[in-house]
């Protein structure tokens, strides 16, 4: 068997597309990979270090589609192992 096919399945396969749309496949896991925002999620930063001290506090996350809010919001709740729900 070709490497390839066998990595990527056959040419005309198509029962191995994702299931998860691209967006959510190259989400950020971890605060480490969340990109912009540093003056809340940087190094020594309010955010950040209520998280990371797993003292999180209420707050609400406004702002225009596609700036990371629910990224941030799933990344706070993963590290917590808390619930996320959406």
């Amino acid at each position: 068997i070709d490497e390839k096919v066998a990595y990527f399945g056959a040419i005309n396969d198509f029962t191995h597309i994702p299931q998860q749309p691209l967006a959510e496949r190259v989400r950020p896991q971890t605060i480490e990979e969340l990109v912009g925002q540093q003056h809340l999620v940087g190094l020594n930063k309010p955010l950040r270090k209520a998280i990371e001290g797993g003292t999180m506090y209420s707050c609400i996350f406004w702002g225009p589609p596609g700036v990371g809010k629910t990224t941030l919001a799933q990344i706070i709740s993963h590290t917590l192992h808390t619930p996320f729900f959406q």
